[in-house]
């Protein structure tokens, strides 16, 4: 079992102890109830998702990430990562496995944290909703100054890395 797993698992016991101490049973099982719709709503975006963050592991080669995003392509990757990241759709569920497929294929942290924030922070297909719903005005102010964040984050990662050693540089 991975370290993440048994966190999240002793979190999840945790709250659900928590729930019942405080709140009984009934209100611990409604929390399981509550999770279970979650599932139920993006269950099947979150299969996509995987199953995307799976073909590219099968379709693109770890040695055009390794050039492109790699650990050693430095600015460059993180350039590349900032573009890939402001254009492409989803939400967490989806950009954060894409991310850890990257990752696996070889790409950086540095540049991987440069695309999550990116796809985050820009977002390019939530525009028009973003422009119908609160204005063009608000969209632009927001776009140009959390377009810089990304890269810079990218940056900042990229120093941290080097001197905690933690991931391939």
């Amino acid at each position: 079992m991975k370290m993440n797993t048994i966190i999240m698992a002793v979190i999840f016991v945790a709250l659900f102890i928590t729930a019942w101490y405080f709140k009984g049973l009934g209100a611990a099982g409604e929390g399981i109830k509550q999770g279970g719709l979650m599932l139920k709503k993006t269950g099947l975006l979150l299969l996509i998702a995987l199953g995307v963050a799976g073909l590219i592991q099968v379709l693109v080669p770890k040695e055009l990430i390794s050039q492109y995003m790699g650990a050693a392509s430095g600015y460059k990757g993180i350039l590349v990562a900032w573009l890939i990241g402001g254009i492409i759709p989803g939400a967490p569920y989806v950009i954060l496995p894409l991310g850890a497929s990257l990752l696996s294929r070889g790409a950086g942290i540095a540049p991987t944290t440069t695309m999550v924030l990116s796809a985050s922070l820009i977002g390019a297909t939530r525009i028009p909703y973003e422009i119908a719903f609160i204005g063009w005005k608000f969209t632009i102010v927001r776009i140009l100054g959390g377009m810089l964040l990304p890269p810079l984050a990218g940056f900042i990662v990229l120093m941290v890395n080097r001197v905690l050693k933690l991931y391939p540089f």
